[in-house]
């Protein structure tokens, strides 16, 4: 496994990057826009996984708001 994997993003970062793939998504053939929208769903989880770590739990709703607050 390279360093890029092992390496944990920030919810922020996260969401940002799966934000940009669903935007991507409607650009692309739609076996990629498939990939990009499954990615994404990947990566929401991801950051609320993170964002739950050794907190009060957060909504996955509201993570959509840590965008914007940072």
């Amino acid at each position: 496994m390279n360093a890029i994997a092992t390496r944990t993003a920030s919810p922020v970062t996260l969401l940002t990057r799966a934000r940009s793939l669903r935007d991507q998504a409607t650009s692309v053939h739609p076996v990629v826009a498939q990939a990009y929208l499954r990615r994404a769903a990947e990566l929401r989880l991801q950051a609320w996984a993170e964002a739950n770590t050794g907190s009060t739990p957060t909504a996955p709703d509201e993570l959509d708001g840590l965008i914007d607050a940072a």
